[in-house]
């Protein structure tokens, strides 16, 4: 096994289960992640990606509130399953747009854009873009609100 594929797995094990949310920000930065200011990564977290393949990226904006027990899949595949050959390996990334925050064990699939602003149900699987100021929740997650911009605070 690479040596930095293997140093950055046991990162990623330890880290990301620390009680401390500032030492799991900073485990997400040292994988190649890209975090802005005041992040908050609650217990739990999963990350699904190939570290060898750099073209899957995670950017998780400023102000991203995230619950316990989500996970954001950015890479999967059916493993040594007979449906390797035939179905393609998802790899894509997931933003995630300022202020926006996501519920407890909610899933974000790949290829997910999540506008600022957003709000994700606990329990959602989100598997396709949400608009700027959208709330969603269900699986697959809906748009069941619209948050009005003129309430927030600057």
């Amino acid at each position: 096994m690479n040596t930095l594929k293997y140093k950055r797995k046991i990162l990623m094990t330890f880290f990301l289960h620390f009680p401390y949310r500032g030492v799991r920000c900073w485990a997400l930065k040292a994988c190649g992640f890209e975090l802005g200011e005041q992040v908050y990564i609650g217990d739990n977290l999963t990350v699904t990606v190939g570290f060898a393949d750099k073209s899957m990226k995670l950017i998780i904006q400023d102000r991203v509130s995230i619950a316990p027990n989500v996970t954001l899949i950015i890479a999967s595949h059916p493993n040594e399953s007979r449906l390797k050959p035939i179905l393609p390996a998802p790899k894509r990334s997931i933003v995630i747009g300022h202020d926006s925050w996501l519920g407890a064990n909610c899933i974000v699939m790949p290829g997910v854009t999540i506008g600022e602003c957003c709000i994700v149900g606990a329990g959602s699987v989100v598997t396709h873009d949400v608009p700027p100021y959208s709330i969603v929740v269900g699986n697959p997650a809906r748009i069941v609100k619209t948050i009005d911009k003129t309430q927030l605070e600057v």
